[in-house]
C-alpha cells in the first residue's frame, strides 16, 4: 500500500540530474524542498559527462552560445540571466576550481565529475533539503481548487504547492533517463514533441572506411540534403569510426539527419576545385616520372591513408606514371575530395546519444521563469525541454542556467506572496 505524507512541500523537484540538483542547491533554506530520484543515487548521468571529467560549460562570450542550440530565441534570455562566467564563479566560490582546455571546454580542475556532484549535494544538505532515491514517479495530479500537486511514486504519495520537472531526456537510458516521465505528464495537458537521439554518431550505407578508424580530418564542410527541406550546412572536425562517421561536425548535426538523407563531405573546405586542379596539373608537369601515388599524396593535404582509399575507389593504380594520369581521373579525384557523398543508414540510438532532441514544447513554457502556461506552479527545466545544444558543455550550461532562472524567479514570486 502506498504511503501518504501529510506534509505539503513548498517545492518538489522530480529528477536528481544536473538541472534538478542545481535547482535544489539554489533553492533557499526557507523553501521546504524535496527532490525525488528514481535511481539508487543522485547524479548518475552527471558522473558520466565528459567521460567522467564533467565538461561543465564552454569558454567565450555568452552571446556566441545562443547559436549553438536548436532554438536560439528561447534560450537567449535564460542563458543571459546565468552565463558561463556566472556558472564558473558559482562553483569556484564553493571551492571547486575550474580550468579551460585549449579547445575552450571548461572542466573542474580535478577532472573528476564526482567533485561537481559533491558540491551540489553539499549545497542541498546545507539548505536542509531532502533527496529521496528509488522513487519512480508514476502519476502527477493537480487539484484545480487548491492548486496542490499530488505526486505518486512507486513508494509514496507526496503533495506540493510547486513542482519542477527535471527528469532529463531519453539518452543513456541505463542511467534512468529513459523518457518515461514524458508519458506521466501528458495527462496534465503538456505537449511533448517527438524524441530523437542527439549528439550521436552516424552509420552510412556501404561504409568503406572502417580501416581508417581513429583518423580525424580537421574542418570539413558538411552538407545535409533533406528530401523535403532546405540543405543544412556546417563546418567542423570529422572522425572515422569502425562503423560510420563521428566527430563534432557529425555529432552536432546528427539531430538533423534521418535515414536515406544524403550527406556531402568536403574534405578540403579551404581549397576550391579549381585551385586543386591547378596544383595537380602543375605538379604533373614538373614531375612527369613520378607515380600517381606521389602526385595525389603531395597535392592533397589529407592523411595518406585516406588518399590511398580514394585511389583504390577510383581504380587508379598507385604506380601509374604521372604523365599517364588522365584529366578525367584528376577530376574524379577532386570530386571525391570536395564532394564525397554518403547515404545515412541510421543515427546512433539513445544508448549512444549524449543528448535528446525533442521534449516539452517550448511554446508552452514562459522563458521568464520556465513555468508552464496554463498550469500554475508547474515548471520544466533542463533536458526535459525541447532544447538541445552542441557538444562542448552547452547542454550542461543550459541545464544549470534554466535551473537558476526557474529558482530565482520562484524565490522572487514567493517573496512577493509573503509581503
Amino acid at each position: 500500500m502506498t504511503k501518504s505524507f501529510k506534509t505539503v512541500y513548498d517545492l518538489i523537484i522530480v529528477g536528481a540530474g544536473a538541472s534538478g540538483l542545481f535547482a535544489g542547491a539554489e533553492a533557499e533554506q526557507s523553501i521546504k524542498t524535496l527532490i525525488l530520484e528514481r535511481n539508487t543515487s543522485p547524479g548518475i548521468k552527471l558522473l558520466m559527462t565528459g567521460s567522467g571529467q564533467c565538461n561543465l560549460t564552454h569558454d567565450g562570450n555568452i552571446k556566441d552560445f545562443v547559436k549553438r542550440y536548436n532554438n536560439p530565441s528561447f534560450v537567449r534570455t535564460i542563458l543571459y540571466a546565468f552565463t558561463n562566467d556566472n556558472l564558473i564563479q558559482w562553483f569556484e566560490e564553493k571551492g571547486l576550481k575550474c580550468i579551460k582546455r585549449e579547445d575552450g571546454k571548461i572542466f573542474p580542475a580535478s577532472l573528476n565529475a564526482q567533485d561537481v556532484l559533491s558540491v551540489l549535494l553539499d549545497e542541498i544538505n546545507k539548505k536542509g533539503h531532502q533527496i529521496k532515491t528509488n522513487e519512480k514517479v508514476q502519476s502527477i495530479k493537480r487539484d484545480l481548487e487548491t492548486g496542490i500537486f499530488t505526486v505518486n511514486t512507486n513508494k509514496c504519495r507526496y503533495s506540493c504547492r510547486n513542482l519542477i520537472l527535471a527528469g532529463g531526456g531519453k539518452s543513456y537510458p541505463m542511467t534512468g533517463s529513459n523518457g518515461e516521465l514524458f508519458e506521466v505528464i501528458k495527462p496534465l495537458g503538456i505537449r511533448v514533441t517527438a524524441l530523437k537521439p542527439s549528439l550521436t554518431t552516424v552509420k552510412v550505407c556501404d561504409y568503406p572506411y572502417s580501416t581508417l578508424t581513429g583518423v580525424t580530418i580537421k574542418q570539413v564542410a558538411l552538407k545535409i540534403n533533406k528530401k523535403e527541406a532546405k540543405p543544412i550546412t556546417s563546418l567542423g572536425d570529422l572522425l572515422f569510426t569502425p562503423s560510420g562517421l563521428s566527430g563534432p561536425v557529425i555529432i552536432n548535426n546528427s539531430r538533423n539527419m534521418d535515414s536515406d538523407d544524403q550527406i556531402i563531405i568536403d574534405f578540403l573546405s579551404d581549397a576550391t576545385m579549381h585551385s586543386l586542379e591547378e596544383r595537380m596539373v602543375a605538379y604533373i608537369r614538373r614531375n612527369t616520372k613520378k607515380t600517381a601515388k606521389n602526385v595525389f599524396f603531395d597535392t592533397i593535404d589529407l592523411p595518406n591513408r585516406l588518399v590511398e582509399h580514394f585511389l583504390k575507389r577510383l581504380n587508379i593504380k598507385t604506380d601509374t606514371k604521372a604523365s599517364e594520369i588522365s584529366v578525367k581521373q584528376i577530376h574524379e579525384m577532386i570530386q571525391l575530395v570536395k564532394s564525397h557523398p554518403f547515404i545515412v543508414k541510421e543515427t546512433g540510438g539513445f544508448d549512444k546519444a549524449m543528448a535528446t532532441s525533442g521534449g516539452v514544447c517550448t511554446a508552452d513554457i514562459r522563458t521568464e521563469n520556465l513555468s508552464c502556461k496554463g498550469i500554475p506552479g508547474l515548471y520544466v527545466i533542463g533536458e526535459m525541454l525541447d532544447i538541445d545544444g552542441e557538444t562542448g558543455g552547452y547542454n550542461l550550461q543550459f541545464a544549470f542556467s534554466s535551473a537558476h532562472k526557474c529558482i530565482f524567479s520562484f524565490i522572487i514570486d514567493e517573496s512577493k506572496k509573503m509581503c
